[in-house]
């Protein structure tokens, strides 16, 4: 079955002899085509699934040793290409995972991820202090909730736990409008909804 694949690649009558390839095509197999997509068809429409966060439970809350009030959250692996020279997480991938868990909480709310869709949120400072070395193999779970809200801005708050805190951290993000390019006044109606879920909700959160 090998000889028409060759024939196909290679239409000429010399048929390369690289080692390289006799591997690859003695490791090769018939495999069947499957689609992988974000998106879906609706009324003959593509629409983009959006994966937000989710909300902590009890069992996860146990399982991470989570401290204190937070509601959202991601998970993540800590596979081969977050590890360092020295068999730790890089300290850039927590900053990765703060980063998806902002997006995906916006996402939660918004229906949609920042810069796809009217207002969004850009970062303007970030700070971050780390407590603890993640190791090839184990499991993260990142949370994230607002701190305070401005009339263009928030302060959002970031933990990583592995069975305690491994990692804190803050950022102020401005709201951005991609089609006028400069920052702007979220609505009304999503800084409730921002404000509706958080468990620090107060008046030292919502800001007018």
């Amino acid at each position: 079955a090998r000889m028409p694949l060759l024939r196909r690649c290679f239409p000429g009558p010399n048929i390369p002899q690289w080692p390289e390839l006799k591997v690859c095509l003695v490791q090769a197999v018939p495999v069947r085509r499957v689609r992988c997509s974000s998106r879906k068809a609706m009324n003959n429409k593509t629409t983009q699934v959006v994966v937000g966060s989710f909300e902590l439970d009890e069992r996860q809350i146990k399982r991470y040793g989570v401290k204190g009030a937070w509601r959202s959250a991601i998970q993540r692996d800590c596979d081969w290409r977050c590890i360092d020279a020295y068999g730790h997480v890089n300290n850039v991938i927590y900053l990765d995972w703060c980063q998806e868990a902002r997006s995906r909480h916006f996402a939660q709310v918004t229906g949609h991820f920042p810069g796809q869709g009217g207002i969004g949120l850009v970062v303007r400072a970030v700070e971050f202090t780390y407590h603890k070395p993640m190791l090839l193999g184990e499991q993260a779970l990142i949370t994230t909730r607002l701190k305070r809200m401005g009339n263009t801005s928030i302060v959002q708050e970031y933990a990583i736990w592995n069975g305690e805190l491994c990692g804190e951290g803050v950022a102020t993000c401005v709201f951005y409008d991609a089609q006028a390019g400069t920052k702007a006044a979220p609505s009304q109606a999503l800084r409730e909804a921002m404000v509706a879920r958080e468990p620090l909700l107060g008046s030292h959160v919502y800001l007018q």
